[in-house]
This record gives C-alpha cells, sequence and structure tokens, in this order.
C-alpha cells in the first residue's frame, strides 16, 4: 500500500491551541481510522469545517484546551500515529499573540472565521 501524505500542524494563537491534521482522503476508511486512534490517544475531538465536507484533500481541526507543555505532548502523539498512515509533514504555526480583550474570531456555517467590520465615527 502506499501511504498518503499527511499534514499535522500545531497551531498557537495566544494561550489558545488547535491541532489540525490534513491528508488526500484515504481508501477504505483509514482516514477515519488514524483520527479515531489519536482522538483515543490525546481525548482530542475533531471536526470538519463545513467548507471542508467534499473537498479531496481532508482537513479535521481539535481544539485544544491544555498548557503549553501538555499541548506539546499531545502533538508529539498525533503525529505518532499518523506515522502509521503516510509520511508525516510536521508544521507549527505560532499566529502571534491577540491584543487583550481581543475575542476569538466567529466561525460561519462553512468554517471560516468572519472578520468583523469595524465602523468609527
Amino acid at each position: 500500500m502506499e501511504l498518503s501524505p499527511i499534514r499535522v500542524t500545531k497551531v498557537q494563537q495566544g494561550r489558545r491551541f488547535s491541532l489540525e491534521v490534513a491528508f488526500v482522503t484515504m481508501p477504505d476508511g483509514l482516514g477515519e481510522e488514524m483520527l479515531g486512534r489519536i482522538s483515543a490517544a490525546t481525548g482530542l475531538s475533531f471536526r470538519r469545517p463545513l467548507g471542508n465536507l467534499n473537498a479531496r484533500k481532508e482537513l479535521h481541526i481539535a481544539e485544544v484546551l491544555a498548557n503549553e507543555e501538555t499541548f506539546d505532548l499531545i502533538y508529539l502523539k498525533a503525529e505518532e500515529i499518523a506515522h502509521d498512515y503516510g509520511v508525516v509533514s510536521e508544521t507549527r504555526q505560532n499566529l502571534g499573540a491577540p491584543e487583550p480583550g481581543d475575542e476569538p474570531m466567529p466561525i460561519d456555517r462553512r468554517g471560516v472565521a468572519v472578520r468583523k467590520k469595524v465602523i468609527s465615527d
């Protein structure tokens, strides 16, 4: 069996963490099996953005409610499991710290962040 390329991304914005797992749709339910193993090992619950539901390259996102040290361990465990299913591209993204008082961007029904328009007098 030819292994599929998989991207495991550790995303950090200030003190908010998320883990993304992306891969080309795998045959025989292997993608779901991999995500199930990652979920079981890490306690994370992955969701697929609505705008990605019909895409051939699947994107699955889980919010991580943990400190940075625990987040690192979760990332390493997910990466280890993903290696059983394909070649893993490791990615880390630090989106910078939000300004004090910033609220997280709302997500629309397609799973896309919605920027608020600011109207000043």
